[in-house]
């Protein structure tokens, strides 16, 4: 009895397969903010504090008139806060107003 549960057991050790599960990064909506004419989109890193203009994407389709219809997305990078500013000088105010940087 105790050769047959041993043999039993090295079967469902051989059949068992491992896998290896992949990070899963999960999606969410973030927010949207309406573009303000003469202002320019930044974005601030909170783990390196750079401070640089936000990267597009963009995208054409077509309506059902027949004419483009323009779209820029954001690309979207961990641990940034995003903000229009009219430049970058304005752009850190907002950033000590917030309470995101202490200085």
């Amino acid at each position: 009895m105790n050769v047959d549960k041993l043999l039993d057991y090295e079967k469902e050790d051989s059949a068992r397969i491992e896998a290896v599960q992949k990070k899963q990064e999960e999606f969410k909506f973030v927010g949207s903010v309406r573009f303000r004419p003469g202002h320019t989109l930044f974005s601030y890193n909170r783990k390196t504090g750079e401070i640089k203009e936000a990267e597009y994407e963009h995208e054409v389709s077509v309506g059902m008139d027949g004419l483009p219809i323009y779209k820029r997305r954001v690309k979207i990078q961990t641990d940034c806060y995003y903000d229009q500013a009219l430049n970058q000088k304005n752009f850190i105010k907002r950033l000590k107003r917030d309470g995101i940087i202490t200085e």
